[in-house]
């Protein structure tokens, strides 16, 4: 109920669970690999061993490993089944019968599964040493959702829109993502999409974007001075792929980062960078 009801907030508020939450959000895809990993483990109970195989199963389809056909249908799906929707779709089960039964979302949302996986640890021994670390791991990885739960209430509270986090598999080139989408004040106006990405090979990205019905303009900052020629000689590429998805192009920049670049903080560049990317063929 607290995710639910919120409290009462200041602006900078949502800002603050952001920063204080980062660690734990890096940590997040560590944690569930290392439940996961648990399994088949012979020294636990069947209820606990089905839960982390399905936890198993699920991990792939929540992590991004690279590019695909259906990039647009993965991120929709991946945000739908984060867990940060999970108490809005039992109740609209509950009282309309709408979407998915409570018992799949045990199976599929990922907070669901944590639920399940630190109920069925509840049965087990506390004082066994391997309970009592798998019951702890649960209990973080369900805090990284909750936190982040908190912080898009207090976020859509203030007018400001919504921030998600992407896990990845450095192995496949991609650590973990971060997504802030301002909300549009009034019917029409720009809409304003805010990246912060870590690559294994490529490093930190930050990329801002801003869409109007007039087209669409991208301003791509990184660390290092040769990532930034490698995806400047590319960029007609960029805008090819874009065409032909049927979207007109503004300006397009990427460039390394400058010591008077502010550091990526969504909720609070959503105002900064409003402007800054030029949509204008």
């Amino acid at each position: 109920m607290k995710v639910v009801e919120g409290e009462s907030t200041d602006r900078t508020s949502a800002v603050r669970l952001w920063a204080s939450g980062r660690n734990a959000r890096a940590e997040f895809v560590r944690i569930l690999g290392s439940l996961a990993g648990r399994a088949h483990d012979p020294r636990l109970p069947p209820a606990v061993r089905d839960t982390l195989a399905r936890l198993d199963t699920r991990i792939p389809a929540a992590v991004y490993r690279g590019p695909q056909a259906d990039g647009v249908q993965w991120l929709t799906r991946q945000l739908r089944e984060s867990g940060l929707f999970l108490e809005g779709r039992a109740a609209r089960f509950i009282l309309q019968g709408d979407g998915p039964s409570l018992q799949s979302l045990g199976t599929s949302d990922l907070k669901g599964i944590l639920l399940a996986l630190k109920a069925a640890l509840g049965h087990a021994d506390p004082a066994d040493p391997l309970v009592a670390n798998l019951t702890r791991q649960a209990e973080q990885g369900l805090q990284t959702i909750q936190q982040d739960q908190m912080l898009n209430l207090s976020s859509l509270k203030d007018g400001l829109g919504w921030f998600w986090f992407i896990p990845g598999d450095p192995e496949d080139g991609f650590r973990h993502g971060e997504v802030f989408v301002r909300r549009p004040e009034t019917e029409g106006e720009e809409t304003f999409l805010s990246l912060s990405l870590d690559f294994t090979h490529l490093g930190h990205l930050d990329a801002a974007l801003s869409m109007t019905r007039s087209g669409l303009g991208l301003r791509i900052l990184v660390e290092d001075g040769g990532i930034a020629d490698f995806l400047g000689d590319h960029l007609d590429d960029l805008r090819g792929g874009l065409a032909r998805a049927g979207l007109n192009t503004g300006t397009i920049t990427c460039r390394r980062r400058r010591t008077d670049d502010p550091e990526w903080t969504p909720f609070l560049d959503s105002v900064g960078l409003s402007g800054a990317v030029d949509v204008r063929a």
